[in-house]
């Protein structure tokens, strides 16, 4: 049952990680364009701070997820 735990929480952190860095990089994209034409505003530097946070805390989950699973295979 454990295992089954930790295989989802490995998965689950693999497929937000993807989800919030391919945002990211949409944002990332569209405050160029909004850039060049200039119209940056602050909403948009917060939407890009707010996915950089939550891609940071996807990219530390999964990591922690990894050593989760890594350590109850050793734990074996």
């Amino acid at each position: 049952m454990e295992k089954i735990y930790y295989d989802f929480m490995l998965l689950s952190s693999i497929i937000i990680f993807f989800i919030i860095r391919k945002t990211y990089k949409s944002l990332k994209a569209a405050a160029f364009v909004s850039k060049q034409y200039g119209e940056y505003t602050i909403e948009i530097k917060l939407y890009k701070l707010l996915y950089l946070l939550l891609f940071l805390s996807s990219f530390a989950f999964l990591i922690y997820s990894f050593l989760e699973f890594i350590s109850f295979i050793v734990k074996d």
